[in-house]
């Protein structure tokens, strides 16, 4: 009776599944020779031989057997995994021990570069506020001059003052007037760190407000001539009537630099001749183009392959592929993600035979325009211009020609919606390194040139633009 009930109350014991752990086998695959939960059913053993794992003890027993008729075959078997275990446990420990000491150095390397870093911020800081000092230090004797000079005055006695005299005061108390004005109006300056620790490099970038970027020729300007002059220079410059321009018609270059907006100075790590083109990819890469040849900056630091030669101009298109002009083979060469050049157009043909190309540009759509110039003058109209215009694939759509009387040459361009850009080097100055811009518009197969910008009224162009 005792064993009767004892058979009763006996539970077969519970097996977790080793892929499915909270799963417990149900079946075993004569296929596999394997032990199946319900999960394993659909993910491993679809359409394998089954059966239920009570049922399965014949199978069962018989793999034991072949496991076990070479028991010296199967403990070594087992021993190498004993063998596996401790040659990867080794391994983890040096492996552990190298990438310590890396992060050690590197370290080290990231505490030495902001120190640098540090000296070199403190430095320039230093000589900022030495210039503040130095200029306030100027102000405060010139208030003094001319408080001395208005106290000698009398106003009943006005008559009997020089000319010069009264000039002198007058002139001494607008400047300074504007500039205490402008002091009013400070602004503290403050210090703002982005610090980005890589690998390779600590980049550590300063940002400061914009009166501490302009307040040494915003606050402590002192002028003898109008309010908006930053010049602190100790001769006063004169301009003639004629060539005063309206201050609303010139575009400032300050007026780019915002606090959103940082400059951002980089230094080359080493010479690589004059640049003519920079073409960002981001804000630390850039492609450039430097007595012909073409370099790569990668995280603000200048490769030392040089990827093509021969360059006249570049340019990028928006799948990342660079195009490069070569004007004495006449071709625009293509140069792939895997640094492949190919050649993209031939520009050669014997209509364009008499045709130099000097420089190329292409739009926000990718659309390629191209500047020629004819090798020789026609008598009668001069240096023929020519303006091509290809598609993506490097195909012609369109061509524009124009003469000029004398040979200037196009150093670059830039195509900004209907109109063309173009930065000339002229070649009937007095001095032959002045450059001009021209804004050209294309329709009807001509060019024709709808403004021009060829110096700084007051100024010599030959000399100063």
């Amino acid at each position: 009776m005792a064993d009767k009930l004892l058979n009763t109350c006996k539970f077969e014991p519970t097996f977790y599944c080793r892929f499915h752990s909270k799963e417990t086998y149900q079946l075993y695959c004569k296929d596999c020779h394997d032990f199946v939960c319900f999960e394993c059913l659909g993910e491993f053993h679809e359409k394998h031989f089954l059966c239920r794992l009570q049922d399965s003890e014949e199978d069962i027993r018989n793999q034991i057997g072949i496991l076990f008729s070479e028991k010296d075959n199967c403990i070594k078997y087992i021993d190498e995994f004993s063998d596996i275990i401790n040659t990867n446990w080794r391994q983890l420990t040096i492996d552990e021990g190298i990438i310590e000491q890396q992060i050690k150095t590197n370290a080290e390397q990231m505490r030495e570069q902001i120190i640098l870093h540090e000296k070199s911020l403190l430095s320039e800081l230093h000589t900022i506020f030495k210039n503040f000092k130095i200029s306030s230090q100027e102000l405060t004797t010139r208030v003094e001059n001319l408080q001395s000079d208005v106290n000698k005055f009398d106003v009943d006695k006005l008559p009997e003052y020089k000319l010069e005299e009264m000039i002198n005061v007058l002139s001494e108390l607008k400047p300074c007037t504007v500039a205490c004005d402008n002091m009013k109006k400070y602004q503290r300056p403050n210090f703002n760190t982005d610090v980005k620790c890589g690998y390779d490099i600590t980049e550590v970038k300063i940002g400061v407000s914009e009166s501490m970027k302009f307040s040494s020729e915003k606050h402590f300007s002192v002028s003898t001539q109008t309010e908006d002059s930053i010049d602190v220079d100790t001769e006063d410059e004169w301009f003639d009537a004629e060539d005063d321009v309206d201050e609303d018609s010139i575009e400032r270059s300050s007026d780019e630099i915002k606090e959103h907006n940082p400059l951002q100075i980089c230094k080359l790590n080493k010479e690589i001749g004059r640049i003519k083109k920079i073409c960002p990819i981001s804000h630390t890469d850039a492609w450039i183009l430097a007595d012909r040849q073409l370099y790569k900056m990668v995280n603000q630091s200048l490769e030392d392959t040089v990827y093509a030669d021969d360059a006249e101009d570049i340019t990028v298109l928006k799948e990342g592929n660079v195009l490069i002009l070569r004007n004495d083979s006449k071709v625009i060469m293509k140069l792939l993600k895997n640094k492949r050049l190919v050649r993209f157009a031939n520009i050669g043909n014997s209509y364009y035979k008499d045709m130099i190309p000097y420089c190329f540009c292409n739009s926000k759509d990718d659309l390629l325009t191209v500047y020629l110039i004819s090798k020789s003058r026609d008598q009668r109209r001069g240096y023929r211009n020519c303006i091509l215009q290809m598609n993506k694939d490097g195909i012609l759509t369109a061509e524009f020609n124009f003469y000029a009387g004398s040979m200037n040459e196009p150093c670059l361009m830039q195509n900004e919606e209907t109109n063309l850009y173009v930065l000339y080097l002229a070649s009937y100055y007095e001095y032959k390194n002045l450059h001009y811009i021209n804004v050209l518009k294309a329709a009807n197969d001509k060019c024709e040139s709808i403004e021009s910008f060829n110096g700084i009224f007051g100024y010599q162009p030959s000399l100063h633009f």
